[in-house]
């Protein structure tokens, strides 16, 4: 198993290096005998097992491991060893054929940073992100009724336990409040569990979600996009970015069984809320099951999902978009000249008319001078 950290941000890098340091008994092996490495059960390559007669030799090499394979938390790397005898080696395989990989192998992870779009609860369904940024969960505070049922304290417990597993440490920083203290702590990622009929924090957060529960529990769609959207989707389009989607197919059909959604918080720009919401207890239940991470995230995806039955359906509300993390500047500045190339076009318009107004005031003083100093001449030669 491969763990990475959900948010990594590997910029123009397409592979990552994978040193291998491995080990194998000294035969007569064919040339065709080779160690495969597999990523996430794809093929990667393979590196060649030359005759050697000196068992305690080891050998080095590098595979460029492709970054788009991986997923954003859970991962599986596979070497395996295909061993096949010279045609002048006698009585078969031998039963003690082994080969090792040595643990001084390593993953090269050098140039690159912690930085993520957000929301994006495929990074919440594979790793738990955005809580799970600190190992004891010290910046999260989980929202419960006030009153919280059976059903509710367990899916509570059981999304620690998947934090903690996620990050190797228990919750011990986690806090634990009601929804009249939704927000009284700006610098802290909320996570709401509820039923639809049982949390006050909802009505609070109504105005930011960009999908809203009503009392019947059908769902209420808001126009989140921002004043400019309709201007710059076209753009956005051909940069090949997620677009946001009209929602309409999430509100037609019956009501839904539970309801995940991600926003920044409204108390503190780069902080997040999650708010995982279900029918009933009963629900509840069934959204903890449907919500098993897997190592793609699985159903939960983009901004907003909706669990019909055992199958969540994902959408992308809106185009605010957040990022959690750090970059150098020299990297940010790549990110936005990538994403919006024309910034490029705007600067260097900006700089030829600011060295335009510089070359017409030298110019002016210049010819100020010259025509000062011909003025002097001929008072000059009047006298």
């Amino acid at each position: 198993p491969l763990r990475l950290a959900p948010d990594l941000y590997f910029g123009i890098k397409k592979n990552v290096r994978l040193y291998l340091d491995y080990r194998y008994n000294p035969m007569p092996l064919a040339t065709d005998s080779s160690l495969n490495i597999l990523e996430n059960g794809d093929y990667i390559g393979a590196l060649p097992l030359p005759q050697d007669s000196k068992p305690e030799k080891e050998l080095h090499a590098y595979v460029a491991l492709p970054v788009f394979k991986l997923h954003p938390f859970l991962n599986e790397l596979s070497t395996v060893f295909y061993f096949q005898l010279h045609r002048s080696a006698s009585g078969g395989m031998p039963i003690n054929q082994r080969g090792a990989i040595l643990p001084t192998s390593y993953i090269d992870l050098r140039g690159v940073y912690h930085w993520a779009a957000m929301p994006d609860l495929k990074l919440f369904s594979s790793a738990g992100f955005p809580f799970t940024r600190r190992a004891d969960l010290s910046e999260t505070t989980v929202i419960l009724p006030q009153s919280p049922s059976a059903a509710e304290i367990e899916m509570y417990l059981a999304l620690m336990s998947r934090f903690g597993g996620a990050t190797g440490f228990p919750s011990l920083g986690v806090r634990v409040r009601n929804a009249d203290e939704l927000g009284a702590e700006s610098n802290q990622d909320y996570l709401v569990l509820a039923t639809m009929s049982d949390q006050p924090a909802l009505r609070r957060l109504s105005p930011y979600l960009p999908v809203a529960v009503r009392q019947d529990g059908s769902l209420h769609v808001r126009h989140v996009e921002g004043f400019f959207a309709s201007m710059m989707h076209a753009w956005w389009r051909l940069q090949g970015n997620p677009q946001p989607e009209s929602g309409e197919a999430l509100i037609t059909g019956t009501p839904p069984d539970a309801l995940i959604e991600g926003i920044e918080s409204p108390y503190q720009s780069g902080h997040s809320i999650v708010v995982a919401i279900a029918r009933d207890d009963a629900a509840m239940k069934q959204m903890m099951d449907a919500s098993e991470p897997l190592a793609d995230g699985g159903d939960i995806q983009k901004s907003v999902s909706v669990l019909r039955g055992n199958h969540f359906d994902s959408y992308r509300l809106g185009d605010q978009v957040y990022h959690q993390g750090t970059l150098p500047r020299w990297v940010l500045w790549s990110v936005w000249y990538a994403q919006y190339p024309y910034l490029a076009l705007m600067l260097v318009l900006a700089i030829c008319f600011l060295l335009a107004i510089l070359s017409m005031e030298i110019l002016r003083q210049r010819a100020t001078r010259r025509a000062n100093a011909f003025a002097k001449e001929e008072e000059a030669w009047a006298k």
